[in-house]
């Protein structure tokens, strides 16, 4: 793509908004469980907080807020894993399963808006996957209905 316009680059974050929106209205509940949930890093073999929020009383029934979750994060948060020790040996678990629909989405948005805040030019298929994408995903993730995620 021939230089991004600013129009452009707003148009584009504006669309990344509004599906970061649609996103989290869809998934809140889910989103709201997994803010300050511990997670497994293989590479470090520590263990680390997901959007860690240091006043919070569980005990309280006190939950984070996912509108306070950035594309980036959303993006972020299907790889996580949980490690769970039993009986002597380890399982590994994703923390937050989504659907590869989202997990696509997601990752288009979230590669496409680190590059607008570098100030990158988006390749044309790119900017073609975030335009034609954004209606449909817009209206996948405004039905209601239950899913179920295995």
């Amino acid at each position: 793509m021939d230089g991004l316009t600013k129009e452009q680059r707003e148009r584009y974050l504006a669309l990344i908004e509004e599906e970061r929106i649609a996103y989290i209205r869809a998934e809140e509940g889910r989103l709201a469980g997994a803010m300050n949930a511990q997670y497994w890093d293989e590479g470090t073999g520590e263990y680390y907080i997901f959007h860690p929020l240091p006043d919070l009383n569980e005990e309280l029934g006190e939950m984070g807020n996912p509108y306070d979750l950035t594309v980036e994060e959303l993006s972020l948060l299907h790889t996580l894993k949980k490690r769970i020790e039993r009986m002597g040996t380890y399982s590994y678990l994703d923390l937050y399963p989504v659907f590869p629909r989202d997990r696509e989405r997601l990752d288009l948005l979230s590669q496409v808006k680190t590059k607008l805040d570098l100030g990158m030019e988006l390749g044309d298929k790119e900017a073609e996957a975030l335009e034609q994408g954004h209606e449909p995903f817009v209206r996948y993730k405004s039905e209601d209905g239950v899913r179920v995620i295995m």
